[in-house]
């Protein structure tokens, strides 16, 4: 029972049953009791159950050897302290919560989340002042629905085989995703797999919203995603924010997915993309991919240096590209560049009432279209030097 962290126990072994209750414990027990507490003492993980409308003092519960913190009802706040806890979050299945993470400093050096959600979960977490996460962050299943929100920043690092910040891993599909914060997310993924906000697959086509705050976001790895999924099926929505991606990986995309088909709608935005690696792209699919981009009133700057490059859609595929009232600054070089399109596929290409800039170095270059789809240019102005 003790092993099983089990606090209070009933029965035979330390008294059979008696008219008169047991004022003394024989001492024989009570040494046997103490000895197997040392023995598992580094084993043992408790569970400290919050009540609803409860502030959870961290380095409290910490020091009294809680090891995680079960959710089961509403309205928590989670305190952090002065030096950072080794803890975890677990949220009740089916339960709908609202969450507050005050200046909290988690670390976890397991590879497992540091807050996982239940199935059927939807929970809200409120981010206020200084709150930091290291190792798997948002652990968010297929049927569960997170959403960040608060005026506070967020900082998650992790690095695994199969890294993840908010989502899950490169063989799991994520719920949705909904950030709405105004502070700053810093989010940092690496490892052979390394996805910062999203998963490998999406079964269920869910969908990740960024709608508010500024995202600064990095990568390392072999595949490497900034927002999205792995496998496709990507559903993206990326307004009234501001979005940086960094990343160094032999396959990298900043938003979008590896391949597949890709859904991204982005309106009011200011996205800043650096990438080196091989084969890269910057918003889209990498390869063969289908779907539909939709970029509206905003600016987007690229830096991309890789063996093949894809600023905005996609290769050897079919992807539709809108762009309107937008300012899109492009920097690539590689073995094979494109700025907007498909240099060796389909889809339509329609750019209105906007500004293209770009400096394109390859040996295989290429502006804007695709190889079979249409391209429509209304009111656009282009500056676009190659080689």
């Amino acid at each position: 029972m003790i092993k099983l962290s089990v606090d209070l126990i009933q029965g035979y072994y330390i008294s059979k049953p008696k008219p008169v209750p047991v004022h003394e414990i024989s001492e024989n027990l009570i040494a046997e009791i103490r000895k197997i507490n040392i023995d598992y003492s580094d084993t043992i993980n408790m569970i400290y159950h919050p009540e609803k409308g409860e502030t959870v003092v961290l380095q409290k519960i910490v020091d009294e050897k809680y090891s995680s913190i079960f959710i089961d009802s509403e309205d928590i706040t989670i305190e952090g302290g002065s030096v950072p806890t080794n803890i975890s979050i677990i949220i009740q299945d089916e339960l709908k919560t609202k969450i507050k993470l005050h200046n909290v400093d988690i670390i976890n050096e397991k590879d497992e989340p540091i807050i996982s959600l239940g199935t059927n979960t939807n929970a809200e977490f409120v981010i206020e002042g200084k709150c930091k996460l290291t190792g798997c962050g948002f652990y968010v299943p297929l049927t569960a629905s997170i959403n960040i929100s608060g005026s506070g920043s967020l900082f998650i690092k992790s690095e695994s085989n199969s890294a993840y910040c908010i989502g899950v891993n490169k063989d799991q599909s994520p719920g949705n995703i909904v950030i709405t914060m105004d502070g700053t997310l810093t989010a940092e993924a690496n490892g052979d797999y390394a996805v910062v906000i999203g998963g490998g697959k999406n079964d269920s086509g869910a969908a990740i919203r960024i709608l508010g705050g500024s995202l600064v976001l990095s990568c390392s790895g072999n595949t490497s995603v900034g927002v999205g999924n792995i496998c496709g099926n990507s559903v993206i929505d990326l307004s009234e924010c501001s979005y940086s991606f960094c990343c160094n990986s032999s396959n990298a995309i900043a938003i979008g997915s590896v391949s597949g088909n890709t859904e991204i709608c982005m309106n009011n935005f200011n996205a800043n993309i650096s990438c080196s690696g091989l084969n890269l792209c910057g918003i889209g699919p990498i390869s063969s991919g289908s779907g539909h981009i939709f970029m509206s009133s905003g600016q987007a700057n690229f830096i991309m240096r890789g063996r093949t490059v894809d600023c905005i859609g996609t290769s050897k595929g079919n992807l539709d590209c809108n762009i309107e009232f937008s300012k899109i600054s492009i920097d690539c070089e590689g073995s094979t560049a494109a700025c907007i399109g498909d240099i060796k596929g389909d889809g339509d290409i329609c750019i209105k009432d906007s500004e293209v800039n770009a400096i394109v170095h390859a040996n295989e270059p290429f502006s804007l279209g695709s190889r079979n789809g249409l391209l429509s240019l209304s009111n656009c102005m282009q500056n676009i030097k190659i080689n």
